[in-house]
């Protein structure tokens, strides 16, 4: 049954969990098979489809948002400010390529940006202007998550494929099991976000669940080998709790139910670490991303660490040279084969389209930014809303520091058009919307 008014959306999935069949078979489905194909495309099944998966995914989601427009049930973005900066970020960085090397690598990652990173900030911004689509798309990335971490689980510990060591950067890092421990990490960070936001922003009957999966993705966090994804979901917790008193809204209950959560994690946390750590050497190596952290700390294995801020000075020192247009889109990776792009996006930004190229996504993060502060002061956010938030935010502090590669950041330009999209819905009146066709649109799920 269709929920009315401009939140009945919202409200109608407000208890709702678990994917239903509806949500497998939308548009939000096939959009987030198709941002985080690479995560499974090379699984062995896959291999076996003719053609680039990642093409196919798009082509269905291009074809799912076509006729989701043709019936009203999807908007295009308005052409506001925030909107037209990715825009121009988009076809400035894909006309770089003209003043470039023109090599292959250039056209390629010009090519896989312009296509795949574009109009996965755009659709993004397309469904993050429905609290249904929002709520959808978070139950999605949650299924499919746990989907990867279980094969994940099976690959490591049934199949036992797991290879390398932390010295060499290697660790987990198996072709055949379709993703590296930085992927299966990441995905442990994502599940952490959503269960910790359905345990403090969710109803008293959703808190068990929530927090049996907040402890799982916390003890894959550990064992994962990704020591940034770690960092990236403490870094949430106080996130979350300055959003619960920004917001004004069962401050008390709220920071209640964080406090119990930091207390069940860490002491779980600790009887784990002592346990296993006081038995056989084999099960004290199961702590990768603690050994990782440590190794880090303590001077040890920091090659991974120290090629990237070599990596990063290369960006800053090629920028000054030619600071105004940049190098042109693939440069860096033109001269820096072995290292492929700086680890840092703004910095990937600067040097290869110049300062004009920066200026253009630090305006689009910043409008971001301001929409997270909107959502979180808005009294009526949910759980699905502040994990959206909280992820866009964690990610967004990763791309600036340690990690980022322009052709292949759909999924943060998705976390970034999502935050857009909904910041620009809570901005409009409702007395504007109100029995419009736009509200419609809000209160009923997208479905293809």
């Amino acid at each position: 049954m269709r929920a009315r008014g401009a939140g009945g959306g919202a409200a109608a999935t407000a208890g709702q969990i678990l994917p239903s069949l509806r949500d497998l078979l939308s548009v939000e489905a096939a959009y987030v098979l198709y941002v985080y194909s690479g995560r499974f495309k090379t699984v062995a099944p896959f291999r076996l489809i003719p053609g680039d998966l990642t093409v196919l995914l798009l082509a269905l989601v291009a074809g799912a948002v076509t006729w989701g427009l043709l019936a009203g049930r999807l908007r295009l973005p308005p052409a506001r400010p925030p909107v037209l900066l990715a825009l121009l970020l988009v076809e400035f960085a894909g006309a770089s390529v003209f003043w470039s090397s023109l090599d292959p690598i250039n056209t390629d990652k010009a090519l896989r940006f312009v296509l795949f990173t574009g109009s996965s900030f755009f659709v993004a911004c397309m469904l993050g202007q429905h609290p249904a689509s929002r709520a959808r798309l978070v139950r999605l990335i949650a299924l499919l998550s746990v989907t990867i971490l279980v094969y994940y689980l099976y690959q490591r510990f049934a199949v036992g494929t797991t290879s390398g060591s932390i010295e060499s950067g290697a660790l987990d890092r198996v072709p055949e099991a379709g993703t590296n421990y930085v992927e299966n990490a990441e995905h442990a960070w994502l599940l952490f976000i959503i269960c910790l936001t359905l345990a403090v922003l969710g109803t008293p009957g959703q808190f068990l669940g929530a927090l049996a999966g907040l402890g799982a993705a916390g003890m894959l966090l550990t064992i994962t080998g990704g020591r940034g994804p770690l960092l990236l979901s403490v870094l949430s917790v106080p996130l979350l709790a300055a959003g619960v008193v920004a917001a004004r809204r069962d401050i008390v209950r709220r920071l209640g139910r964080l406090a119990v959560l930091l207390a069940l994690l860490a002491g779980s946390g600790a009887l784990g670490y002592a346990v296993l750590a006081s038995g056989s050497d084999a099960e004290a190596e199961q702590f990768h991303t603690l050994r990782r952290i440590d190794a880090q700390v303590s001077g040890e294995a920091t090659y991974s660490m120290d090629i990237r801020a070599l990596g990063r000075q290369h960006a800053i020192d090629q920028w000054l040279r030619k600071p105004l247009f940049g190098w042109g889109i693939g440069e860096y990776t033109i001269q820096e084969p072995d290292l492929r792009y700086p680890h840092n996006l703004f910095l990937e930004i600067l040097m290869e389209t110049g300062i004009v190229g920066a200026a253009l996504f630090l305006g689009a993060v910043a409008a971001a930014v301001a929409a997270c502060r909107r959502i979180a002061l808005d009294s009526r956010t949910g759980w699905a809303d502040a994990a959206l938030v909280l992820v866009f935010l964690t990610d967004l502090g990763s791309r600036m520091t340690v990690q980022g590669y322009l052709a292949d950041d759909r999924m943060f330009f998705g976390y970034m058009g999502l935050i857009i999209g909904c910041g620009r819905a809570r901005a409009v009146p409702a007395r504007a919307s109100h029995g419009s066709m736009a509200a419609r649109a809000d209160s009923t799920a997208v479905r293809p």
